[in-house]
């Protein structure tokens, strides 16, 4: 099981680089969602137990673009949450 995300790069304090780069090397858990709110059939929580995240890329950019960077995170028990 694996999962790529595409992340926008904000690099404050409590954003994106800072929250994953405590994750680089360690088994983690992750859970995706089409949309805000609770999960159910039509809106599903798409989770990964145990899932690694292997590596975090510093800077991804082009001028007069919003940098991301894309993120894989590998293995992990994967599961659907509809409740």
């Amino acid at each position: 099981n694996s999962v790529t995300l595409t992340v926008y790069a904000s690099y404050a304090t409590s954003e994106s680089y800072a929250t994953l780069s405590a994750l680089v090397g360690t088994k983690c858990y992750i859970k995706v969602t089409p949309a805000s709110g609770a999960n159910t059939a039509t809106n599903p929580g798409f989770e990964l137990t145990n899932t690694y995240l292997s590596a975090l890329p510093v800077i991804n950019a082009n001028l007069g673009e919003l940098s991301t960077y894309d993120i894989e995170l590998m293995g992990g028990a994967y599961t659907v949450d509809v409740t």
